[in-house]
């Protein structure tokens, strides 16, 4: 299985608030045969930790063994301009 993550670096597609800030990366698993996209589906059904995809623009290639992924998106937490002092 491959996992692919989105929204790290500048160019890449991100999820962004009203105001043009990141707020979120999204982690893709891809499985690369048959077995694995069980595997997926079953994980994905069992934990709701991720969402199970069909890729509909790859449905109809046969070159593609699996058209399915499980995506979840990570929150991006901000930092406070000054972090508050532990005392």
């Amino acid at each position: 299985m491959r996992a692919q993550i989105e929204g790290m670096y500048p160019g890449e597609p991100m999820v962004l608030d009203d105001q043009g800030r990141r707020v979120s990366l999204v982690l893709r698993l891809i499985p690369e045969s048959p077995a694995e996209v069980a595997q997926l589906k079953k994980f994905c059904r069992w934990t709701e930790a991720f969402s199970f995809h069909i890729d509909e623009d790859f449905r109809e290639n046969s070159a593609h063994v699996a058209p399915v992924f499980g995506e979840r998106l990570f929150s991006i937490v901000p930092r406070p301009a000054y972090p508050e002092e532990v005392r």
